[in-house]
């Protein structure tokens, strides 16, 4: 089984970037794999370049398109934005929440399995807290920015089966 867990990072230039990361085991898809049987499969960033909104959204979508079509995972699982303490009235969450809304549909297209979690919900998924999941999806990555994909793939793969 393959998982891909995707998230949306919104830098401050305001364009949004996919990050991404497939994890693997070699199990059957009645058997769930425990951590030393899960192995870190690719990675993947996408920043678009467009300035304009519907145009970026676009890239988002062909760019998650063509990677799943290449990738072929059994489970996509994309990390949304956790609910703030405070609501926020800034263009941040909401650039971020329809960038998760153009990948998690391109997703849902080839990709029957496709979950969208908060980091809370990933990590009940997971049978633990978020920063369990978190914790041991660090083994799978060096790059902190991609920890949050990862943890979104780990979940998935043990969860969605």
């Amino acid at each position: 089984m393959r998982a891909l867990g995707l998230c949306v990072d919104i830098p401050t230039s305001k364009k949004p970037t996919i990050r991404a990361v497939l994890l693997g085991d070699d199990l059957a898809e009645d058997q769930v794999p425990s951590l030393p049987e899960v192995t870190f499969v690719d990675f993947f960033e996408v920043a678009v370049t467009s300035v304009d909104l519907a145009e970026q959204l676009k890239e988002l979508s062909v760019a998650v398109t063509g990677r799943l079509e290449s990738l072929r995972p059994d489970i996509v699982v994309v990390r949304r934005a956790d609910r703030p303490p405070k609501a926020s009235n800034q263009d941040g969450p909401r650039f971020r929440l329809m960038s998760e809304g153009a990948i998690a549909a391109a997703a849902r297209t080839l990709v029957v399995k496709t979950r969208v979690r908060t980091g809370k919900e990933c990590g009940a998924a997971y049978g633990a807290k978020k920063a369990d999941v978190e914790v041991d999806a660090a083994a799978f990555v060096g790059k902190r920015q991609l920890l949050p994909a990862a943890a979104a793939a780990l979940c998935g793969l043990l969860a969605d089966r």
